[in-house]
């Protein structure tokens, strides 16, 4: 997290995070940091500290948006990862923040429920109404 922050002062890029993620990571509020923030569509980039269970939400979450997930696997196995923690090398998140990546596109399965559109990246369940 401490490298996150650095380098987001360095590059003057704003951090958003949620309510969850402020709790669980003890966020302050201050220059360059949202702490509490709604999750929203217009970001440039969307940055997953985690195992694949919270890479896969936010893959959900984004889906469809053209927001590009840059995930830094801190799970078991890491299969959605962008990265491993000791592949970030010297320039940690920069790359990351400058899109020095590839953007792969997932294959998903559009579901119509409820009159909503909904995406299923992983794996979808069906359940009958009895």
């Amino acid at each position: 997290m401490a490298a996150l922050l650095a380098a987001a002062r360095d590059e003057g890029v704003e951090l958003r995070f949620d309510r969850r993620e402020t709790a669980k990571h003890a966020i302050v509020a201050g220059d360059g940091v949202a702490a509490d923030a709604e999750v929203a569509n217009d970001v440039d980039l969307c940055v997953v500290l985690g195992g694949d269970g919270t890479i896969l939400r936010a893959l959900r979450r984004y889906a469809g948006t053209g927001v590009p997930v840059f995930a830094v696997n801190f799970g078991e196995v890491g299969f959605l990862a962008t990265v491993e923690p000791d592949e970030l090398g010297d320039d940690g998140f920069l790359g990351a923040f400058r899109r020095d990546f590839e953007v792969l596109s997932l294959p998903a399965l559009s579901v119509e429920a409820g009159g909503a559109i909904h995406a299923a990246i992983n794996d979808v369940a069906i359940h009958r109404k009895v």
